[in-house]
């Protein structure tokens, strides 16, 4: 029951770890494409809504761990396993290639699409900050004196969010694709590799799987480096959380004392 269960928590929390992300891009999306309906759409409350429908379709997705159709037995630190021809057949050629498609293709289309998309906006919000600042004449273009130095630079604001949330989460889709679909393709063409020896491929699927985990490591960091607006956020949850476990502390030491 250990391994079944170990198995069953690691994929759905990596399934669920990947959407998220996807979600994360989709929300930047939604705040560049529709700034003023985003307020209504980007809620914690739909936020919490799609966790609850994530896990439920990944808890179903992986549900046949649970089943005891397998003998998994836990040797000397590791997980091994006989399957039956069917489970082995299903494992192999259905499931797999719909884990492949439902982990990876679906995101990896997704998050191109959301920056392809976020591309756009930005170059557009560029061509409105430029468009703003000058009026079209016969001969060149000429000031508008009407526009204030604070509407132009709430502009230029605005464009440079734009670019830093492009940023973000162009390296968000870059690392997320170099690093999970190796895994995900190996998996499902080396049943196909003849005479490919069992060490050599365990080695291998052992070794891109520890590529592929590094990607929920670092992603935080990628958002670190690529949004100066995220670390502020972060820097300023960070203090509160200091501060207050500071009068935490010293609220608990008075008591004692008293």
């Amino acid at each position: 029951m250990q391994c079944r269960f170990t198995y069953y928590i690691q994929n759905i929390s990596r399934a669920l770890s990947t959407y998220w992300m996807v979600t994360v891009a989709l929300d930047r999306l939604i705040r560049t494409e529709y700034p003023m309906r985003s307020k209504k759409i980007c809620t914690k409350h739909n936020v919490i809504i799609i966790s609850i429908i994530y896990f439920i379709i990944f808890a179903a997705f992986w549900s046949f761990y649970l089943v005891p159709v397998t003998n998994l037995s836990f040797i000397a630190g590791t997980c091994a396993s006989i399957q039956s021809p069917a489970l082995t057949y299903f494992s192999n050629n259905i499931h797999l290639p719909v884990r492949a498609v439902l982990v990876c293709l679906i995101p990896v289309i997704l998050m191109v699409l959301a920056n392809a998309r976020m591309i756009v906006n930005v170059r557009q919000s560029r061509r409105r900050v430029t468009d703003g600042t000058t009026i079209p004449s016969s001969d060149m273009n000429i000031p508008v004196a009407s526009i204030s130095n604070s509407s132009r630079k709430q502009s230029y604001r605005m464009s440079a969010l734009d670019r830093m949330l492009f940023y973000m989460m162009l390296a968000n889709a870059v690392t997320f694709i170099t690093t999970q679909v190796p895994y995900h393709l190996f998996i499902c063409v080396r049943n196909n590799v003849p005479g490919l020896p069992s060490n050599t491929s365990s080695f291998i699927r052992a070794v891109l799987l520890i590529w592929s985990s590094l990607y929920f490591g670092i992603a935080f960091y990628f958002y670190c480096l690529a949004s100066p607006l995220f670390r502020q956020k972060f820097i300023k949850m960070l203090k509160k959380a200091v501060c207050l476990h500071g009068i935490t502390h010293s609220t608990a030491h008075r008591s004692r004392i008293h």
